[in-house]
């Protein structure tokens, strides 16, 4: 590899252990015949979109479940029941176990702690968004995610080399076209479009009344809701947003293309963002940067084609855009 670019950020990835991403902690599960109302409440309680379930009678975890398993369950019982009430009741009381992946969109990848990183992207770049870490027993001592990779590389960040120099629109992360929804919308409506579509990114722009980008809605806009979520649903989506979470100004979550790819990790870690928001000058939305992208790009940069990748896109970075 010419002039060793990509090389730095490689060696990195692969002599770097998951285990050293995150110390390893005490993991919130769930044993598989709790109900859904129980998991929901340990999920608030640790604030945390997902957990481990325990499978008692093979004595082994069966999986993981996550907000979007949840919500596909309750839209999923809310469509088959003529009274909210009566849907809330029997979602409530579902064993979680019969949860674990009722999104189709995640599967349970346990790895041991000693796996590189640069293995755990490639499993994160096939659409994985988590993966428990276990120790040398078979009990999961850590949750790692595309975010934890986000952080850890924006502390290595001359790892990148010119690379961190090119902007999102060079290196092709720019998904589209984005799924948007008015922001005066009900939340549940909008909550039933963010699970029809093919959705991009897992999320909806929400736009106001002349297209403007105004916010969003993610799965992870549920945390700490209860399975009693039918009422609040009945609000207009921004403000149900609003209300779920302490938001960030509006401008964290955006960016325009000419943006670098240095500049758009160092403000995911550092804001703790899942994506992040292409808009044009007048606050239109365009497309979205997610952390996949990024995991993507890692893999793209890193790998021994990458000299070729430069030429493509060219030998002179454009001014880092924050």
């Amino acid at each position: 590899m010419e002039g060793g670019e990509g090389q730095k950020l490689q060696e990195l990835l692969q002599s770097t252990h998951i285990r050293e991403l995150l110390p390893a902690r005490e993991i919130v599960s769930a044993k598989g015949s709790a109900t859904v109302a129980e998991a929901l409440e340990l999920l608030t309680k640790h604030n945390v979109l997902s957990m481990p379930v325990w499978d008692s009678t093979k004595q082994q975890y069966g999986g993981m479940v996550d907000m979007e398993d949840i919500v596909s369950l309750f839209l999923s019982t809310l469509n088959s029941e003529s009274s909210p009430q009566v849907a809330e009741w029997k979602f409530a009381h579902v064993p979680i176990g019969s949860v674990i992946n009722f999104s189709h969109s995640d599967v349970f990848l346990p790895m041991e702690g000693e796996t590189s990183i640069w293995h755990l992207i490639e499993q994160f770049t096939r659409g994985i968004h988590r993966i428990a870490v276990l120790d040398q027993h078979g009990k999961v001592v850590n949750i790692v995610s595309q975010s934890s990779v986000v952080k850890f590389l924006n502390k290595h960040m001359d790892k990148l080399g010119a690379a961190g120099l090119k902007t999102l629109r060079q290196i092709n992360v720019i998904e589209g076209p984005l799924a948007t929804i008015s922001k005066d919308t009900k939340a549940l409506a909008a909550l039933s479009s963010l699970h029809k579509e093919g959705r991009v990114a897992d999320a909806l722009a929400l736009v106001d009344g002349e297209g403007k980008f105004c916010g969003a809605l993610s799965d992870s806009d549920l945390r700490g809701l209860g399975y009693e979520m039918f009422a609040r649903l009945q609000l207009p989506v921004s403000e149900f947003v609003a209300m779920q979470s302490q938001r960030l100004p509006l401008a964290k979550y955006c960016c325009s293309d000419d943006t670098t790819l240095a500049a758009a990790i160092k403000r995911m870690a550092k804001h703790g963002l899942h994506r992040l928001w292409i808009v044009d000058e007048s606050q239109k939305p365009l497309g979205v940067v997610t952390l996949l992208g990024i995991m993507k790009a890692l893999m793209l940069v890193s790998h021994r084609s990458f000299h070729d990748w430069q030429k493509k896109v060219g030998a002179h970075p454009p001014p880092s855009a924050e």
